[in-house]
Protein backbone atom coordinates (compact mmCIF):
# COMPACT_ATOMS: atom_id res chain seq x y z
CA UNK A 1 0.00 0.00 0.00
CA UNK A 2 0.93 3.94 -0.30
CA UNK A 3 2.43 5.57 2.42
CA UNK A 4 1.75 9.45 2.28
CA UNK A 5 3.01 12.10 5.60
CA UNK A 6 2.53 15.46 6.07
CA UNK A 7 3.59 17.78 8.47
CA UNK A 8 1.58 21.29 9.31
CA UNK A 9 3.27 24.16 10.78
CA UNK A 10 1.60 25.43 13.98
CA UNK A 11 1.28 28.63 15.90
CA UNK A 12 1.17 28.95 19.92
CA UNK A 13 -2.29 29.07 20.92
CA UNK A 14 -1.04 32.19 22.99
CA UNK A 15 -0.50 34.30 20.16
CA UNK A 16 -4.34 33.88 18.67
CA UNK A 17 -5.74 37.28 19.73
CA UNK A 18 -7.70 37.09 22.82
CA UNK A 19 -11.75 38.23 22.29
CA UNK A 20 -12.09 41.39 23.27
CA UNK A 21 -14.59 42.27 26.37
CA UNK A 22 -17.88 42.99 25.54
CA UNK A 23 -18.83 46.30 26.94
CA UNK A 24 -20.91 49.23 25.81
CA UNK A 25 -24.78 50.08 25.11
CA UNK A 26 -26.88 46.21 25.29
CA UNK A 27 -29.93 46.21 23.66
CA UNK A 28 -32.48 42.84 22.68
CA UNK A 29 -34.45 42.36 19.60
CA UNK A 30 -36.55 39.32 17.94
CA UNK A 31 -34.22 37.81 15.41
CA UNK A 32 -37.27 37.86 12.88
CA UNK A 33 -37.40 41.82 13.09
CA UNK A 34 -33.61 42.11 13.40
CA UNK A 35 -33.33 40.19 9.84
CA UNK A 36 -36.32 42.24 8.50
CA UNK A 37 -34.53 45.42 9.35
CA UNK A 38 -31.20 43.91 7.59
CA UNK A 39 -33.07 42.99 4.60
CA UNK A 40 -34.99 46.00 3.61
CA UNK A 41 -32.71 48.85 5.68
CA UNK A 42 -29.84 46.84 3.97
CA UNK A 43 -31.63 47.25 0.68
CA UNK A 44 -29.47 49.40 -1.19
CA UNK A 45 -25.83 48.64 0.02
CA UNK A 46 -23.22 48.61 -2.70
CA UNK A 47 -20.79 46.10 -3.47
CA UNK A 48 -17.76 48.67 -3.93
CA UNK A 49 -15.58 47.44 -0.99
CA UNK A 50 -13.17 50.91 -2.36
CA UNK A 51 -15.77 53.22 -1.06
CA UNK A 52 -16.65 52.05 2.58
CA UNK A 53 -19.74 54.14 2.96
CA UNK A 54 -21.58 52.63 -0.27
CA UNK A 55 -20.50 49.26 0.71
CA UNK A 56 -21.81 49.60 4.16
CA UNK A 57 -25.09 49.70 6.68
CA UNK A 58 -25.48 52.94 8.95
CA UNK A 59 -26.82 51.74 12.48
CA UNK A 60 -28.76 54.75 13.34
CA UNK A 61 -29.73 55.05 17.10
CA UNK A 62 -32.03 57.89 18.55
CA UNK A 63 -34.91 58.60 20.80
CA UNK A 64 -35.71 55.25 20.98
CA UNK A 65 -35.57 54.18 17.10
CA UNK A 66 -32.87 51.87 15.65
CA UNK A 67 -32.89 52.44 11.99
CA UNK A 68 -30.66 50.22 9.34
CA UNK A 69 -29.81 52.74 6.23
CA UNK A 70 -27.94 51.92 3.05
CA UNK A 71 -27.04 53.80 -0.29
CA UNK A 72 -24.73 52.93 -3.13
CA UNK A 73 -25.47 56.38 -4.10
CA UNK A 74 -28.28 55.96 -6.45
CA UNK A 75 -30.93 54.69 -4.04
CA UNK A 76 -31.57 54.93 -0.42
CA UNK A 77 -33.26 52.71 1.67
CA UNK A 78 -34.25 52.54 5.49
CA UNK A 79 -36.23 50.85 7.88
CA UNK A 80 -36.45 50.85 11.31
CA UNK A 81 -38.13 49.48 14.84
CA UNK A 82 -38.46 50.63 18.32
CA UNK A 83 -36.03 50.04 21.01
CA UNK A 84 -36.02 50.47 24.95
CA UNK A 85 -33.42 52.56 24.87
CA UNK A 86 -32.64 56.36 24.75
CA UNK A 87 -29.36 56.18 22.97
CA UNK A 88 -27.70 58.70 20.36
CA UNK A 89 -25.43 56.31 17.98
CA UNK A 90 -24.25 56.11 14.58
CA UNK A 91 -22.73 53.13 13.36
CA UNK A 92 -20.92 51.96 10.30
CA UNK A 93 -21.07 48.38 9.43
CA UNK A 94 -19.88 46.35 6.56
CA UNK A 95 -22.75 45.44 4.78
CA UNK A 96 -20.86 42.08 3.42
CA UNK A 97 -20.41 41.23 6.80
CA UNK A 98 -24.00 41.99 7.98
CA UNK A 99 -25.86 39.57 5.44
CA UNK A 100 -23.10 37.29 6.64
CA UNK A 101 -24.50 37.29 9.51
CA UNK A 102 -27.69 37.47 8.65
CA UNK A 103 -26.91 33.85 7.24
CA UNK A 104 -26.01 32.69 10.29
CA UNK A 105 -28.62 34.09 12.73
CA UNK A 106 -31.36 32.34 10.16
CA UNK A 107 -29.34 28.94 10.09
CA UNK A 108 -29.32 28.60 14.28
CA UNK A 109 -33.06 29.33 14.06
CA UNK A 110 -32.49 31.61 17.48
CA UNK A 111 -35.33 33.35 18.47
CA UNK A 112 -33.07 36.55 19.92
CA UNK A 113 -30.60 38.64 18.85
CA UNK A 114 -28.37 40.40 21.87
CA UNK A 115 -26.45 43.61 20.08
CA UNK A 116 -23.82 45.19 21.86
CA UNK A 117 -22.36 48.30 20.77
CA UNK A 118 -18.52 48.74 21.92
CA UNK A 119 -17.18 52.17 21.09
CA UNK A 120 -14.74 51.79 23.38
CA UNK A 121 -12.55 49.14 21.15
CA UNK A 122 -14.95 50.18 18.16
CA UNK A 123 -16.62 46.78 17.89
CA UNK A 124 -20.44 45.66 17.58
CA UNK A 125 -20.99 42.42 19.08
CA UNK A 126 -23.84 40.22 17.95
CA UNK A 127 -24.91 37.30 20.17
CA UNK A 128 -27.75 34.53 18.98
CA UNK A 129 -28.41 30.61 20.04
CA UNK A 130 -24.82 29.50 21.05
CA UNK A 131 -22.61 32.09 18.68
CA UNK A 132 -21.24 35.47 19.07
CA UNK A 133 -19.51 37.43 16.02
CA UNK A 134 -17.96 40.45 16.65
CA UNK A 135 -17.52 43.09 13.91
CA UNK A 136 -15.44 46.32 13.47
CA UNK A 137 -16.85 49.55 12.97
CA UNK A 138 -15.89 51.14 9.04
CA UNK A 139 -14.38 54.75 9.12
CA UNK A 140 -16.21 57.20 7.02
CA UNK A 141 -18.74 59.94 7.66
CA UNK A 142 -22.10 58.51 5.86
CA UNK A 143 -23.98 61.26 4.24
CA UNK A 144 -26.53 63.41 5.27
CA UNK A 145 -29.28 61.25 3.63
CA UNK A 146 -31.88 63.05 5.07
CA UNK A 147 -31.23 66.06 3.24
CA UNK A 148 -31.93 64.34 -0.39
CA UNK A 149 -35.29 62.62 0.78
CA UNK A 150 -38.55 63.74 -1.07
CA UNK A 151 -39.98 66.43 1.57
CA UNK A 152 -43.45 66.66 -1.04
CA UNK A 153 -45.34 65.02 -3.59
CA UNK A 154 -47.63 65.59 -6.43
CA UNK A 155 -48.29 61.86 -7.51
CA UNK A 156 -49.20 58.68 -5.20
CA UNK A 157 -50.16 55.15 -6.19
CA UNK A 158 -51.06 52.22 -4.89
CA UNK A 159 -50.22 48.92 -7.38
CA UNK A 160 -50.09 45.15 -7.12
CA UNK A 161 -46.59 44.57 -6.53
CA UNK A 162 -46.79 40.89 -8.57
CA UNK A 163 -48.29 42.39 -11.17
CA UNK A 164 -45.58 45.19 -11.02
CA UNK A 165 -42.97 42.63 -11.11
CA UNK A 166 -44.33 40.80 -13.59
CA UNK A 167 -44.47 44.05 -16.46
CA UNK A 168 -40.76 44.78 -15.10
CA UNK A 169 -39.78 41.59 -15.94
CA UNK A 170 -40.79 41.66 -19.83
CA UNK A 171 -39.36 45.35 -19.98
CA UNK A 172 -36.47 44.22 -18.85
CA UNK A 173 -35.39 42.21 -21.79
CA UNK A 174 -35.42 45.22 -24.22
CA UNK A 175 -33.73 47.30 -21.58
CA UNK A 176 -30.97 45.71 -21.37
CA UNK A 177 -29.08 47.89 -24.09
CA UNK A 178 -29.93 50.96 -22.80
CA UNK A 179 -28.26 49.71 -19.33
CA UNK A 180 -31.53 48.19 -17.51
CA UNK A 181 -33.37 51.82 -18.20
CA UNK A 182 -37.44 51.30 -17.99
CA UNK A 183 -39.91 53.67 -18.06
CA UNK A 184 -42.84 54.25 -15.66
CA UNK A 185 -45.94 56.95 -17.02
CA UNK A 186 -48.92 56.70 -14.71
CA UNK A 187 -52.58 58.33 -15.93
CA UNK A 188 -55.93 57.53 -15.18
CA UNK A 189 -55.40 54.39 -13.26
CA UNK A 190 -52.84 52.83 -15.32
CA UNK A 191 -49.17 52.85 -14.71
CA UNK A 192 -47.21 51.76 -18.56
CA UNK A 193 -44.26 50.16 -17.74
CA UNK A 194 -41.87 50.75 -21.23
CA UNK A 195 -38.05 49.66 -22.50
CA UNK A 196 -37.13 50.71 -25.83
CA UNK A 197 -34.07 49.51 -27.11
CA UNK A 198 -32.83 49.14 -30.80
CA UNK A 199 -34.19 45.75 -30.93
CA UNK A 200 -37.86 46.38 -29.76
CA UNK A 201 -40.36 47.76 -27.49
CA UNK A 202 -42.01 46.31 -24.82
CA UNK A 203 -44.94 48.30 -22.79
CA UNK A 204 -47.21 46.43 -19.80
CA UNK A 205 -50.01 48.31 -18.16
CA UNK A 206 -50.88 47.46 -15.04
CA UNK A 207 -54.00 49.01 -13.01
CA UNK A 208 -53.14 51.13 -10.42
CA UNK A 209 -55.27 52.67 -7.61
CA UNK A 210 -54.14 56.63 -7.63
CA UNK A 211 -54.01 58.31 -4.54
CA UNK A 212 -53.12 61.53 -4.82
CA UNK A 213 -52.36 63.62 -8.06
CA UNK A 214 -53.25 62.72 -11.27
CA UNK A 215 -50.22 61.52 -13.19
CA UNK A 216 -46.57 61.45 -13.57
CA UNK A 217 -43.47 60.12 -15.79
CA UNK A 218 -40.20 59.01 -14.07
CA UNK A 219 -37.30 56.51 -15.76
CA UNK A 220 -35.55 54.22 -13.37
CA UNK A 221 -32.53 51.59 -13.71
CA UNK A 222 -34.79 48.64 -13.95
CA UNK A 223 -33.21 46.16 -11.26
CA UNK A 224 -33.23 48.58 -8.64
CA UNK A 225 -36.58 48.55 -8.88
CA UNK A 226 -37.12 44.53 -9.14
CA UNK A 227 -34.67 44.95 -5.71
CA UNK A 228 -37.59 45.99 -3.88
CA UNK A 229 -39.99 43.81 -5.33
CA UNK A 230 -38.49 40.82 -4.38
CA UNK A 231 -39.45 41.63 -0.58
CA UNK A 232 -42.83 42.77 -1.58
CA UNK A 233 -44.25 39.24 -2.10
CA UNK A 234 -47.86 39.85 -3.51
CA UNK A 235 -49.23 43.00 -1.36
CA UNK A 236 -49.81 46.30 -2.77
CA UNK A 237 -47.09 48.61 -2.50
CA UNK A 238 -47.06 52.59 -2.60
CA UNK A 239 -45.30 54.38 -5.00
CA UNK A 240 -44.46 58.29 -4.79
CA UNK A 241 -42.85 60.96 -6.60
CA UNK A 242 -42.79 65.22 -6.92
CA UNK A 243 -41.59 65.49 -10.49
CA UNK A 244 -39.59 63.62 -13.35
CA UNK A 245 -36.10 64.38 -12.12
CA UNK A 246 -37.02 64.18 -8.86
CA UNK A 247 -36.40 61.58 -6.62
CA UNK A 248 -38.92 58.61 -6.70
CA UNK A 249 -40.20 56.50 -3.37
CA UNK A 250 -41.59 52.96 -3.11
CA UNK A 251 -42.65 52.18 0.42
CA UNK A 252 -44.68 49.69 2.08
CA UNK A 253 -48.09 50.09 3.73
CA UNK A 254 -47.32 47.45 6.20
CA UNK A 255 -43.97 48.88 7.38
CA UNK A 256 -44.62 52.28 8.12
CA UNK A 257 -40.75 52.82 9.49
CA UNK A 258 -39.52 51.35 5.96
CA UNK A 259 -39.06 53.28 2.56
CA UNK A 260 -36.73 52.76 -0.45
CA UNK A 261 -35.61 56.17 -2.55
CA UNK A 262 -34.35 55.91 -6.06
CA UNK A 263 -32.77 58.75 -8.52
CA UNK A 264 -34.24 59.16 -11.59
CA UNK A 265 -32.85 59.09 -15.41
CA UNK A 266 -33.48 62.10 -17.59
CA UNK A 267 -36.78 60.86 -19.92
CA UNK A 268 -36.14 61.04 -23.48
CA UNK A 269 -39.42 62.75 -25.26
Amino acid sequence: GSRSKAELQTVDAQEFPPFPQKQGENFQLDSTEFLQLLQLGGLASGVDETRPVFSSMLFELEDGEFAVVSTDGYRLSRNATQIPLKLSRKVLLSAKALKEIARMIEKSSAKIVDITLSEEVGQVFFGFGESEVMLRMSEGDYPAYRTILPKEKSLCIEINAQELASAMKSAMVFSKEVSGIIHLKIAQDEAVISSVSASGKSENGVDCKVLEGDSGEIAFNGKYVQDFLQFAGESQVEFSMLETLKPGTFTLPKKEHFYYVIMPFRVQS
